[in-house]
């Protein structure tokens, strides 16, 4: 009896045992793989959309802080810093991942969205949002521009592909007429001379005898910084120019400034900073580089 007592419970160690060593059958790992799969496209959402409104609440914290100092500034009319001759101005680079707005809401100061006259534009991936308070009235106005996403291809949108900042340089180090100063030269709008060390733009067809290019209106200097993708404007850098005026313009650029319109380059010609609308609207302002 005992013996057989002893023998039932060997069986049962041995199938318990057995049992354990067995371990997950495939159709029951390729279940738990499934419902994590199922868990994770649930959480991906919700946590990337987290995230990117972490990033705005970053850059609408800075937007409010920066604005809060410009308005201060205006007020005690501090023009040490970010003061340009007509208004106080500051820009920053935003932080987000996504166009537009994903936080509902957003109010900066007395400001939102929904004042057109106040907040132009859109945020944009990679983008920019600039400051500006006006003088004498305080009036402040918020400038969202950037490119924004593109999905890339010969149909895409967004600002024009242009080389490295070095080879357009190079290119227009190549293309320059050496000016032989203390010597009368005749000089073509749009060509590019040099004087050995610097390299300017003519703005005007003339004929001149200069100790030095520097300082003259006729030339503008065209350096390396401004030939920088990220400084050359395009027309996604623009801004209509008042709710009842739909006309583009540049804000607050200074002379030397690069804007490319998918095709050719131009600088700008004018002291600053100031307010320009494109070439195609104020040819005056602006000259055509002859690269080729």
């Amino acid at each position: 009896m005992m013996n057989n007592v002893k023998i039932k419970l060997i069986k049962k160690i041995n199938m318990y045992k057995n049992r354990i060593n067995k371990g997950f059958t495939l159709a029951e790992l390729l279940i738990v793989i499934a419902i994590i799969a199922v868990l994770v496209g649930i959480m991906f959402p919700v946590f990337s959309g987290s995230i990117e409104k972490a990033a705005e609440a970053k850059d609408i914290s800075t937007a409010r802080s920066i604005y809060a100092e410009l308005r201060v500034e205006a007020l005690l009319n501090d023009t040490s810093q970010d003061y340009d001759d007509t208004n106080w101005t500051r820009s920053f680079a935003l932080s987000q991942s996504q166009d537009d707005w994903q936080t509902s809401n957003v109010v900066i100061g007395e400001y939102s969205p929904t004042d057109k006259d106040n907040w132009i534009g859109t945020p944009k991936k990679g983008g920019t949002c600039k400051i500006v308070v006006e003088k004498d009235t305080y009036n402040t106005i918020f400038y969202w521009e950037g490119s924004g996403s593109s999905s890339g291809g010969s149909g895409s949108s967004g600002t024009p592909s242009t080389p490295s900042s070095s080879s357009l340089y190079s290119t227009a180090s190549l293309n320059s007429t050496t000016y032989l100063l203390n010597d009368s030269n005749n000089c073509i709008a749009g060509n590019i001379y040099s004087d050995g060390t610097t390299i300017y733009v003519c703005n005007t067809d003339n004929t001149s005898d200069y100790a030095s290019l520097s300082g003259h209106w006729e030339f503008v200097e065209l350096t390396e910084s401004a030939l920088n993708s990220g400084n050359i404007l395009t027309n996604d850098n623009s801004v209509p120019r008042s709710q009842w005026d739909n006309t583009q313009i540049f804000i607050g650029i200074t002379r030397g400034t690069i804007y490319f319109d998918g095709t050719d380059y131009y600088i700008f010609n004018q002291p600053g900073p100031s307010d320009s609308g494109l070439p195609v609207s104020e040819p005056t302002l602006w000259q055509k580089i002859n690269l080729n």
